[in-house]
């Protein structure tokens, strides 16, 4: 997505407009997804952490500001990788028992 289309679609958003956060959603979560497979390899945990990337990010959509280096994509992947990291730290060394 080039940067006039990433301020396009998120002025949209932030109006409300269901349509862009669909094509933003469409564009983003493959890439969200696969980034937190790559580091957890749980399904069920992935899908939690790419739906907790997303409400953060949409939290933060006023705040962004697209620029030309470091844009959209790169904020994501931060704000992902701050979750990842939460999720770790929350649950390292726990033993997950199986379900009876």
């Amino acid at each position: 997505m080039n940067k006039d289309r990433e301020k396009k679609i998120l002025s949209e958003i932030l109006n409300g407009d269901e349509v862009a956060f669909d094509e933003f959603y469409e564009e983003y979560f493959p890439k969200v997804y696969k980034y937190a497979y790559k580091r957890v390899k749980s399904r069920e945990v992935v899908e939690d952490l790419t739906s907790e990337t997303f409400i953060k990010v949409l939290k933060g959509l006023p705040h962004f500001e697209v620029r030309e280096y470091g844009g959209l994509d790169v904020w994501i992947y931060k704000i992902e990788r701050n979750v990842i990291r939460d999720w770790f730290r929350r649950n390292i060394g726990k033993e997950t028992l199986p379900f009876e």
